[in-house]
């Protein structure tokens, strides 16, 4: 088996977590989402829509959603059992697990989405997205937090798939910088111990990781910004009636130039870090 992974991003991420508290060892190659590989007709033959992780079988066939990988990986290797061992507690690990991903997880992808540079050629950011997004955060995470109480991890005294999806989630937060209010102590708690937990301190994004990913986005930010430039130095000048120059795109049509340049900027990756984060 193998598994395609991406170092930034969150769903990748809970996957890491969860082999590193398996023991378990799979081979991964990297895709950068960032520069578009992932939008690479040779990558889309695995998972059509583009988004990692992606865990290649040994027959050659190919199993996306990070989720549906980590149960099929539960199934083949049940001890120690990380998604409960009897029907309740099965529930209340998948119950909270869902609550750290869509309350948690999308939340502050949708903040990430709608208000970093990177991502305005990507979608259309809207501001009050991200301000929506940033109150349902604050209350779902407070109710987390008083759901987690004296817990010494989220779905109880031993880890579970719960705290992959968290972990991951608030790691990311700290690259998108988004606040997770320091008032839910708990999970404040909870956090600072994942942190120092073995298992979890080796697939944490590095130092150098989160430089390179900054750097990556920047880069991918600065050559849209030049291509933008590229494609405004591209006009020309014509001579109005009144003597009075004014800009004329080579293409003679402001409007398709917009088009073209649009289409340009977006054509490596247009949805970049997909809706969910990959």
């Amino acid at each position: 088996m193998k598994i395609y992974d991406f170092v930034g991003a969150p769903n990748p991420k809970k996957l890491r977590v969860y082999l590193a508290e398996k023991g378990l060892t799979i081979p991964c190659e990297q895709v950068n989402i960032v520069t578009g590989e992932n939008r690479a007709p040779e990558f889309l033959k695995r998972n059509p829509l583009g988004g990692l992780p992606v865990l290649e079988l040994d027959d050659g066939s190919c199993l996306a959603e990070s989720l549906a990988i980590i149960e099929y990986l539960e199934d083949l290797n049940p001890t120690p059992p990380m998604i409960g061992t009897s029907p309740t507690e099965r529930a209340r690990v998948r119950e909270v697990e869902r609550i750290a991903e869509l309350g948690v997880l999308f939340r502050v992808a949708a903040i990430f989405q709608n208000t970093h540079p990177f991502m305005a050629n990507r979608l259309k950011q809207s501001p009050d997205t991200a301000e929506n997004a940033r109150n349902q955060l604050a209350g779902v995470v407070k109710a987390l937090d008083a759901r987690v109480g004296g817990k010494p991890l989220v779905a109880g005294e031993r880890p579970s798939i719960a705290d992959c999806t968290l972990f991951a989630a608030f790691e990311f937060a700290e690259f998108a910088q988004v606040t997770i209010d320091p008032a839910c102590k708990n999970l404040a708690r909870w956090y600072a111990s994942a942190v120092g937990c073995s298992a979890r301190s080796r697939v944490r994004m590095r130092p150098h990781e989160r430089f390179n990913m900054s750097q990556t986005f920047a880069n991918e930010y600065g050559q849209r910004r030049s291509l933008e430039a590229t494609q405004r130095r591209a006009c020309t000048y014509r001579r109005c009636g009144s003597g009075v120059l004014l800009p004329r795109c080579r293409c003679r049509s402001s409007t398709a130039c917009s088009r073209t340049a649009s289409a340009n900027l977006n054509s490596a990756d247009r949805s970049g870090v997909p809706h969910h984060i990959s």
